[in-house]
């Protein structure tokens, strides 16, 4: 059920324009200082984790993974989707929030 809260969030920042889906989108934005949160599916390739770790420690942006490629592309209208970007301060501190709960890091919320 978390889970869906989470991809529900994440789906509402799709709507509002607050998400950068894909390679491309998501390093502009992690490079450009507008992203806030950066997500990985679970099931991203090897390449694809140590790129978007690597570039999220230099530029000094949270990243988490969370998810699979099926879910993050379900969220964003696309078949396969390995990363994800809010670039809401808000939402991503949100997201992290309700990503902490489905992970039983805070069982009290």
């Amino acid at each position: 059920m978390n889970q869906d809260k989470v991809l529900s969030s994440l789906s509402l920042c799709k709507k509002a324009g607050l998400l950068a889906c894909g390679e491309f989108q998501v390093e502009e934005a992690v490079k450009s200082g507008k992203g806030h949160l950066v997500i990985l599916a679970e099931d991203a390739g090897a390449r694809v984790k140590k790129d978007v770790t690597d570039m999220c420690k230099y530029y000094e942006v949270e990243i988490r993974e969370y998810g699979s490629r099926d879910s993050l592309g379900q969220v964003t209208g696309k078949e396969y989707l390995s990363q994800v970007c809010v670039t809401d301060k808000k939402f991503s501190e949100n997201i992290t929030q309700k990503m902490e709960v489905s992970n039983g890091k805070n069982e009290n919320s």
